[in-house]
């Protein structure tokens, strides 16, 4: 039977297709399933996007081996998935896996959610183009410097290509957000021993310059048993693992019944 799964940001109850709050898209209380299936006339299931993104990568991609598989989505924010056995791990009120929102600064920038510290704080997309701008505004010499200090905006993409150009504050930028995301990697290794960890998302592009300072974090952080079958590898689905993900759990539920 056809069927529609839609990924969308959470919190979100999977089971009815209610979604609770989106921080970086200003919903509250959203009965999506309701609203698409009214339009749609098929049945609709609704998912946290990240869980979306991970089921894809373990259904078709590059963790289909895994045991325990966690996904970081590193966009506008920092989505999360958890594949545990072939299924998803969506917490006992289906608001589990919020990965972006765990505390590394407990008094740190404040975060879309509301809290402060949070790793999405630190490593989105979006916070590194806010750390590129916090550090010109504070006299720090950049190739971007120009047209940040002008009010354009200016993204992670055009930091990593000033980077890789030879700006050292933007190398140093990438660097950090490398550490960043090493210290909470840390701590989903130490809680939940894994066998792949994918990275999804533009930023990753960025290679050795995010990944050494990653790798370097995470030695010092987790214990040596629990990182050596460990895999940090890059989305291989890419743009499409949402979709194929969406696909998979569709097939999966309609097949419930």
């Amino acid at each position: 039977a056809a069927a529609v799964c839609v990924g969308s940001p959470g919190p979100l109850d999977s089971s009815t297709g209610f979604v609770y709050e989106t921080p970086n898209l200003g919903w509250r209380n959203v009965p999506l399933a309701d609203l698409l299936k009214s339009q749609l006339g098929l049945p609709v299931f609704v998912e946290n996007d990240a869980n979306v993104a991970a089921f894809g990568e373990a259904w078709a991609g590059v963790a289909r081996d895994s045991r325990c598989t966690i996904m970081l989505t590193l966009g506008t924010g920092i989505g999360g998935g958890i594949i545990m056995n072939g299924g998803l791990w969506r917490g006992v009120t289906d608001t589990g896996a919020e990965l972006g929102h765990m505390t590394i600064n407990f008094d740190g920038p404040l975060c879309g959610c509301g809290n402060r510290g949070c790793i999405e704080a630190y490593a989105s997309a979006t916070a590194v183009a806010r750390r590129m701008k916090e550090a010109v505004q504070a006299g720090r010499a950049s190739a971007l410097a120009g047209r940040i200090k002008a009010g354009e905006e200016v993204d992670s993409e055009q930091i990593y290509n000033a980077a890789v150009a030879g700006d050292a504050l933007s190398r140093e930028i990438f660097e950090q957000t490398g550490c960043y995301l090493g210290i909470a990697i840390a701590n989903y290794v130490n809680i939940f021993n894994p066998d792949c960890i994918v990275l999804h998302g533009g930023m990753v592009n960025a290679g050795d310059m995010l990944m050494e300072p990653l790798w370097k974090e995470l030695k010092k952080r987790s214990f040596e048993p629990s990182l050596k079958k460990l895999r940090i590898v890059p989305s291989a689905l890419r743009g499409d693992a949402g979709i194929v993900g969406a696909a998979g759990i569709a097939f999966q539920r309609a097949g419930q019944g």
